[in-house]
């Protein structure tokens, strides 16, 4: 039974009684009720009654309105203001209803703005975010971490083993959920060859409602780095330990030993040998350095003064191997860059491809504009390189592993001070190669 009808089952109760009462007392003194009187009264009753059942039924539907307002604005679904009338017993409490109403919906709005904000700034960083709930279904991913796990990620709720394949990294987030604390470790994703350092970071709600965030920063040029780092520091001391072994051991003979005329000089020709290598190498390493951190001098010159000079130069290598020299320069074709660079730079170019032609070969030099571009070109007809090669060409001290180019000598820095210079001039460099049929090397300025 509804409270409605307890109220009008209540007064229909007194009603009678009052009715009851009346007929006793006008039955016992016939004197002061009339037929008409007890007949108005009864009458009166049922309008009491009827008018009683109408304010109830009033108060109960306005109760109902506010409730279903106090409802929604609890589910935070759509709501409207209650409006009653002022002379309502009511008419307070669906007031304050109201402003409960209106400060909702601005604390709302408020939620959504600061969520959307959310949502963009997560979308726009460059870590990976995923977040996980304690179903381990994914409830948002950022573009970044679609890169760095090579996949698309639906945006309706899944489990994140759909996503995550990289054995590491979901065994990361195992352990973190299991020990409920933050797990951090660097893992190689498979698919994308990315190295990344992974951050899981646990946060409980309760005991058993909790969320995981994965957080993914790309470090692979940063272990790119580190292994180039490796790689020269252990070059750099390969090389520097080849000349001083011989300096010391011969120098340690013509000390400690007597030695004839004949033998002394040939021991002091290897010094003097070894020296001009370890020369050469500090050379090479100062020119990298300086590449990095010189500012850019900007005269214009003649680029056939430039090339004239370095191939004077190397004039008697040139001569040793029968090499032909064909140029397509303009006599006085002048540009405008830093001219201690581009003599750096068509010097290295040059000494490799003398050294790595063979006897009898040909060096093209070729340079103009294209476009917009100045371009530089050295192409000869030497051993060549493998798509293989190619691509490790100009990392320091890196040389061709083949039988054609082992024996002759370099430290493998020519190329990676010109990628070095020309990165630093915000060129770019193509390379077309092809193995015994020599290397062309354009340079875009």
């Amino acid at each position: 039974m509804n409270k409605k009808m307890k109220y009008v089952i209540a007064i229909l109760i007194i009603s009678l009684n009052l009715i009851f009462s009346m007929m006793l007392l006008w039955s016992v003194t016939g004197r002061f009720f009339s037929k008409t009187n007890v007949s108005g009264v009864i009458i009166l009753s049922f309008i009491e009654i009827f008018i009683i059942y109408k304010m109830v039924s009033k108060s109960d539907a306005e109760s109902k309105l506010m409730a279903n307002r106090l409802n929604s604005l609890v589910n935070q679904g759509a709501s409207f203001h209650v409006l009653l009338d002022t002379d309502s017993p009511n008419f307070e409490l669906s007031k304050a209803i109201n402003r409960v109403e209106s400060y909702q919906k601005k604390r709302n709005v408020h939620y959504q703005v600061q969520n959307n904000n959310y949502l963009r700034l997560i979308e726009h960083l460059t870590v990976g975010i995923m977040q996980i709930d304690h179903k381990r279904q994914v409830l948002m991913a950022n573009e970044t971490i679609e890169m760095l796990l090579g996949r698309t990620i639906q945006q309706q709720r899944h489990s994140y083993i759909d996503d995550v394949k990289t054995y590491k990294l979901s065994g990361l987030i195992e352990k973190a959920i299991k020990l409920r604390e933050k797990q951090r470790a660097e893992v190689e994703i498979g698919n994308t060859n990315k190295v990344v350092d992974a951050t899981v970071v646990y946060v409980a709600n309760d005991n058993v409602d909790f969320q995981v965030i994965v957080i993914l920063y790309d470090i692979t040029e940063v272990k790119l780095l580190e292994r180039m780092q490796t790689e020269f520091v252990g070059n750099v001391s390969h090389e520097l330990k080849t000349p001083v072994t011989a300096i010391k051991g011969f120098t340690e003979t013509l000390l400690e030993e007597p030695v004839n005329h004949v033998t002394a000089k040939k021991f002091l020709n290897i010094i003097y040998d070894e020296s001009n290598k370890l020369e050469v190498l500090i050379q090479e390493i100062l020119k990298l350095s300086k590449g990095q951190k010189s500012k850019e001098n900007i005269t214009k010159f003649k680029l056939n003064d430039v090339i004239d000079s370095e191939l004077e130069l190397l004039s008697k290598k040139i001569r040793s191997k029968n090499l032909e020299i064909n140029r397509k320069i303009q006599k006085d074709f002048v540009i405008s860059f830093d001219k201690s660079k581009i003599t750096t730079i068509v010097e290295n170019l040059l000494q490799n491809a003398v050294k790595y032609n063979v006897d009898n070969g040909s060096i093209l030099i070729e340079a103009g504009i294209d476009g917009e571009k100045t371009f530089i070109l050295v192409s000869d007809t030497g051993v060549g390189i493998s798509d293989g090669d190619k691509k490790r060409i100009f990392e320091r001290f890196y040389r061709i592993d083949q039988s054609r180019s082992k024996e002759i000598e370099g430290n493998g820095l020519g190329l990676s001070i010109v990628h070095e210079l020309v990165t630093a001039m915000g060129g770019e460099i193509v390379v077309k190669d092809s193995i015994g049929r020599g290397i062309q090397i354009t340079i875009y300025l």
